[in-house]
C-alpha cells in the first residue's frame, strides 16, 4: 500500500486523488501533524505558505520528523521563503525569469538551472540532491 496523500489546495481541485484535501490551513495543519509518512502537496504555495508564514514554513523545516515527503507547487519559487526552498531535496523547474534562474542555480549549486529561462513548453529541469540533473519534457514521460 502507498502513502496517504494530504493536499492543501485553495481551489479544492477535484483532480487530486487524495485521502484528505482542504483549503483550510488549520484543518490541514491538524491532519499534517497528527499523521505519519504521508505524501503532502501544497498547491499555490506562494498563497498557502507565503514568504513569511512561519507556521506553514514548519511543514518544510520539521515535516520530515513525521516522515512526510512535502511537495510545494508554485508559479514563482521566490515567493516561497528561503527556509522552504533550502529544505527541498528534489526540484522540478519549468521556465522562470532570468533573475529567478540565477538565484535557484546559486541555491541548489547547479549550473544547469541557469538554462531555465530558455525552456520551451513542457520542458523542465529536474534536480535531485546528490544525483545527475536532467532536462526533461512532460510530454515525453
Amino acid at each position: 500500500m502507498g502513502k496517504r496523500i494530504i493536499v492543501l489546495d485553495p481551489f479544492l481541485d477535484t483532480g487530486w486523488n487524495a485521502d484528505f484535501i482542504t483549503n483550510n490551513q488549520e484543518k490541514f495543519l491538524d491532519v499534517f501533524w497528527n499523521n505519519r509518512e504521508c505524501a503532502v502537496f501544497i498547491d499555490e504555495g506562494s498563497r498557502m505558505v507565503g514568504k513569511y508564514n512561519h507556521v506553514m514554513n514548519d511543514c518544510a523545516t520539521m515535516g520530515r520528523h513525521c516522515g512526510h515527503k512535502v511537495f510545494f507547487i508554485t508559479q514563482r519559487v521566490k515567493q516561497l521563503s528561503t527556509d522552504v526552498r533550502t529544505q527541498c531535496s528534489d526540484v522540478a523547474i519549468f521556465k522562470q525569469s532570468l533573475n529567478d534562474t540565477k538565484d535557484l542555480a546559486d541555491e541548489f549549486v547547479e549550473p544547469m538551472i541557469n538554462q531555465a529561462h530558455t525552456l520551451s513548453k513542457g520542458e523542465f529541469i529536474y534536480v535531485r540532491d546528490g544525483q545527475k540533473t536532467l532536462k526533461l519534457n512532460v510530454f515525453n514521460l
